[in-house]
C-alpha cells in the first residue's frame, strides 16, 4: 500500500504500471518527475444522527 507523495505519483503517472511490479524500472523512473502535491479537493458534509448533528470533512490528494 502506498501513501502520500509515493501514490500522488503512482496516480498520476502517464502509463498504466503493473501492480504486481511497482519496483520495476519505469515505476521507479517516477522519483524523477514532478508532482504538485499542494493541490487537493476538499469536501465538507453535514448530516444529523438523532438530535446530533455531524460535521465531517474529506480531503483528495490528487485528481486526474
Amino acid at each position: 500500500m502506498y501513501g502520500g507523495y509515493r501514490f500522488e505519483s503512482l496516480f498520476t503517472t502517464k502509463y498504466d504500471p503493473n501492480p504486481n511490479s511497482l519496483n520495476d524500472e519505469n515505476t521507479k523512473s517516477l522519483e524523477d518527475e514532478v508532482v504538485d502535491n499542494n493541490k487537493e479537493y476538499s469536501s465538507v458534509y453535514s448530516t444529523y444522527l438523532g438530535d446530533f448533528k455531524l460535521l465531517m470533512a474529506g480531503e483528495v490528494d490528487c485528481i486526474q
